[in-house]
């Protein structure tokens, strides 16, 4: 019925397509299938689909298939096809590597950006207030990958943009290269909290309108809880020594962004509420 190039992908591959499931189990499906000049590439065949891997961007492939091809139901193909196909180098992308980063506040914070096929990334730096992390939490903000208009709902309603600025890259052509963002240096004063950072390929071709978000979370504390019939214990770590933290002031929230309790950590850097306060509605 056609056929389909993955180019964007680091490995390209050409698949062909069929109306009808392939006899997966046949031995030699794939021989019904040749690629012009070439017996080195891998061809795999699927559910409705027969697949030569190891193509390169850039390169095009004279494929050839032969009439007689069966379907898992006893049809066959009445009529082979010459195919002449172009498989596109990888279209300007970019992307974060993980979906949550903690930085050490007061280090030198950066976070990895892989791109593609870009001399120059775009991204904004947003900052999430303390009061306003409750309500970007429930309404699914938080952790989110960032459209144009999720943007200005942080830049309106729950926070700011701190920072906006290209960022040069040193591309190969249809490699992933990987940059080191180096937030603790573009922004000068780095406040502890919640921030998300965007970033889209500055020669990008897609008017997609969703960009690559990295949210990360600038701190020295590690917070860890556990909850129980005796009620929610919570552990503060320094994130650079490992130890325990003393005196931190620690919040216990509400969804509507209510303190529910108030509690300060011990030389163990320990702190309990009590359980009746997890059993609001």
């Amino acid at each position: 019925t056609g056929h389909e190039v993955d180019s964007d992908a680091a490995s390209p591959r050409i698949c062909l397509q069929f109306s009808d499931p392939l006899p997966r189990n046949r031995a030699n499906l794939t021989d019904f299938v040749r690629v012009a000049d070439r017996t080195d590439l891998p061809i795999e065949a699927e559910a409705r689909q027969i697949c030569i891997d190891g193509v390169t961007h850039g390169e095009r492939y004279r494929v050839l298939v032969r009439a007689g091809l069966p379907s898992a139901d006893g049809e066959t193909l009445i009529k082979g096809s010459d195919l002449d196909i172009y498989v596109r180098d990888r279209a300007p992308t970019v992307r974060f590597l993980g979906r949550a980063y903690v930085l050490p506040k007061g280090g030198e914070a950066a976070i990895p950006v892989v791109s593609v096929n870009t001399d120059l990334i775009d991204a904004t730096v947003y900052r999430i207030g303390d009061r306003a992390l409750i309500q970007a939490i429930a309404d699914g903000t938080f952790r989110k990958q960032l459209g144009q208009w999720d943007a200005e709902q942080i830049t309106d309603r729950l926070g700011e943009s701190i920072w906006k600025g290209t960022v040069e890259v040193k591309p190969e052509l249809n490699r992933d290269v990987t940059t080191a963002i180096p937030v603790g240096a573009v922004i000068a004063d780095l406040k502890p909290g919640a921030y998300a950072m965007t970033a889209k390929a500055h020669n990008a071709t897609s008017d997609e309108d969703t960009q690559a978000t990295q949210w990360f979370v600038v701190s020295d504390l590690g917070l860890t809880t556990f909850a129980g019939n005796d009620g929610l214990h919570a552990l503060v770590r320094s994130l650079s020594s490992a130890g325990p933290v003393g005196k931190v002031a620690v919040r216990l929230m509400a969804t509507n962004n209510e303190i529910l309790g108030r509690a300060t950590t011990d030389a163990k850097g320990y702190a309990r509420f009590e359980p009746g306060l997890l059993r609001g509605t």
